[in-house]
């Protein structure tokens, strides 16, 4: 009986990565045998893993790049071998958010990716530079001025990245060409904005001036009313610069004094006159209008203290104000019984105890105690006549200062901050300060009675400004510029 022989199987029992040749082998009863070969071949299939970095940020640079960012290292892993780990991170990143891919592959090539969240912000802020303050004269209908092309716009401005943009605070855009300015000082702020959101600003400050002028004077600063020789005063304003013709518009600062010991007080527009408010008795506030004209006067009878304003406006729109100060007393007397009028004069008596002393006069003897030291009206505290001063201009440029026996000091001047007002001279009394912008607006007013020094102006913005500044009988204007 022949028996098969046996073919033992000697394979291993895990065949590794690649190609593995088992032999076989067959050997019979009597010890003859034989072999043959046959091939294994084992392939990787199984893809790698991969876990990219945590996402992170980066700085943004003058080039609108960032190249200080760390990517950090990824998690790999495979069931045999990691053969490499790649990334196509540029080697700066651009403003925004960028993907980072990243590749791991194995010894097989299998391969896997993960991503990477780049995120790169813009801290820096956009730059600009404002031209410098600038001042312009009037020159449109509504008293202002036009700005002519890119004057005014920014002298500079950029930014680190692509994108920026400028507006302004006066019409919202990005240039100031053929924007009308009004008269006074006008301050405007350029921003410019990155795409970003970053900001930066920067300021600058016009101030528009009107060259016109008003001019105000009168042939007779003291009245005595009841003194049919020295009772009328006729003011005149004349306008200059600017461009006519002018509107002048006559006010004063109170109602006419209607039927007093029966009397009134009296206001005439002069020549040229359009209209007439409030001038006869019983009245309001007096007003008298001329419109077309180079020159207006008012004539007033008066017998207490007033001030006459004039307001005059040019063809433009353009407004400038002339306040003058009338000193007026009533004088008259009804004391006697000649039936002649009589006046009130303050006679010099020559004694120590009495220096002065009020008496009525007939008016035909008024010359006779002038010229012997007497002077007409109410005797005064230390018997010497009222102290009258020239006329007080408020408009710009041509001021013309009371003649009084004190000195106001403004210092700083010009300032950016406040003002200081010493007064030198003068008197006890309380001190009145008025404080008028170029459109002869009353802006503020101050009252002081402790003959310290007057300190103002931090709050007030860059401009030109007229103060008048008052006590008692003595009055001063004074310019002021805030930058």
């Amino acid at each position: 009986m022949f028996t098969c022989p046996s073919v033992p199987i000697l394979a291993p029992t895990a065949f590794p990565l690649g190609t593995t040749t088992v032999t076989w082998t067959v050997t019979d009863g009597s010890g003859n045998s034989a072999t043959a070969t046959q091939s294994v071949v084992v392939t990787d299939n199984i893809n790698p893993t991969i876990t990219a970095p945590a996402a992170t940020t980066g700085t943004i640079n003058l080039a609108c790049t960032s190249t200080n960012v760390v990517l950090g290292t990824p998690v790999t892993a495979d069931n045999c071998s990691v053969a490499s780990t790649t990334n196509d991170a540029p080697s700066a990143f651009p403003l925004g958010t960028t993907t980072v891919t990243w590749t791991v592959t194995d010894g097989s090539g299998n391969s896997a990716t993960a991503t990477q969240l780049i995120t790169v912000t813009d801290n820096i802020k956009p730059t600009i530079a404002c031209v410098e303050d600038k001042t312009r004269d009037t020159e449109t209908s509504n008293c202002s001025y036009t700005v002519a092309g890119s004057e005014f716009n920014p002298s500079s401005f950029g930014d680190n990245c692509t994108g920026s943009t400028i507006s302004n605070n006066y019409n919202s855009n990005s240039t100031l060409a053929g924007a009308v300015l009004p008269k006074g000082s006008t301050t405007v702020v350029w921003t410019v904005k990155d795409a970003a959101g970053n900001s930066s600003s920067c300021s600058f400050t016009v101030i528009v001036t009107s060259p016109l002028v008003a001019t105000s004077t009168t042939d007779n600063l003291q009245l005595y009313f009841g003194l049919s020789t020295d009772q009328i005063a006729t003011i005149t304003t004349t306008p200059s610069g600017g461009t006519g013709p002018y509107q002048i518009v006559y006010t004063m600062d109170r109602a006419l004094n209607c039927n007093v010991n029966g009397s009134s007080e009296t206001w005439t527009g002069g020549a040229n006159t359009s209209t007439n408010v409030g001038n006869i008795c019983p009245t309001t506030t007096p007003v008298s209008t001329s419109n077309s004209v180079s020159s207006y006067t008012v004539t007033v009878k008066l017998m207490t203290d007033a001030i006459i304003t004039a307001t005059v406006t040019d063809r433009y729109g353009c407004i400038v104000i002339s306040t003058i100060k009338i000193c007026a007393e009533d004088v008259r007397c009804f004391a006697g019984k000649s039936g002649n009028a009589k006046v009130k004069i303050c006679h010099q008596t020559n004694s120590a105890k009495n220096p002065c002393q009020e008496i009525c006069v007939d008016e035909s003897a008024v010359a006779a105690h002038v010229a012997h030291g007497d002077f007409v009206g109410s005797c005064t505290t230390d018997c010497k006549p009222r102290t009258t001063t020239r006329p007080v201009v408020i408009g710009k440029e041509k001021l013309l200062e009371t003649e009084i026996p004190f000195n106001v000091i403004a210092y700083p001047n010009p300032s950016n901050h406040q003002f200081t007002l010493d007064l030198k001279g003068g008197s006890d009394k309380k001190v009145e300060v008025i404080v008028y912008d170029m459109l002869a607006r009353q802006i503020k007013r101050i009252e002081k009675s402790d003959g310290q020094s007057i300190q103002f102006g931090e709050e007030l913005p860059s401009g030109e400004y007229l103060v008048l500044i008052k006590q008692g009988e003595n009055q001063k204007v004074i310019n002021l510029i805030k930058k």
